[in-house]
């Protein structure tokens, strides 16, 4: 019920409130809340890259296959497009970005992507094979969405908040 009501507070934030025609999401903590699937082992392994591509028709999780079952089980409803294991996953994975971005997005897209975590190298990559489409930063668009908790979140922490306290006394 958690994973459902990150996704639905993320799918309506975007749809009301960002000015993107989609997003690129690679930042482990980023993944987890718009996935609901705990992410942050990716930040460890260097032989893995995940991204997702989510826009207002279709969102699009591009993993290695060895990952794949796992996003499936753990209630990955979308698009997932997996890449065979290599030396350069990241370059494997933002070949698939970039192909994906073409034959789903028109000259002129503005697409977010997390100025603090996506590397300068696949940056120059995706615009150097993209020029017509206009890439910003949406690290604060997502940001200031994680920092806004709905209801679900609130009686979450609160929870955790008496949890603890028991604990403690």
């Amino acid at each position: 019920m958690w994973k459902r009501n990150l996704i639905n507070k993320f799918q309506t934030s975007f749809a009301q409130q960002s000015n993107f025609d989609g997003l690129i999401i690679s930042d482990p903590v980023n993944l987890t809340m718009i996935t609901g699937i705990r992410m942050m082992f990716l930040q460890t392994m260097k032989n893995y890259c995940v991204y997702v591509l989510w826009s207002h028709e279709r969102k699009v999780l591009i993993c290695p296959k060895s990952l794949s079952s796992s996003f499936s089980n753990e209630g990955w409803n979308d698009n997932i497009i997996v890449y065979e294991s290599c030396l350069d996953p990241i370059q494997k994975a933002t070949d698939i970005l970039i192909e994906e971005i073409r034959y789903f997005f028109r000259a002129g897209s503005n697409l977010g992507f997390e100025g603090t975590y996506l590397s300068q190298k696949v940056f120059d990559r995706l615009t150097e094979a993209l020029p017509s489409v206009h890439f910003s930063d949406s690290v604060n668009f997502i940001t200031d969405l994680r920092q806004i908790k709905n209801e679900t979140e609130l009686n979450n922490l609160k929870q955790a908040a008496e949890i603890v306290d028991h604990g403690i006394a």
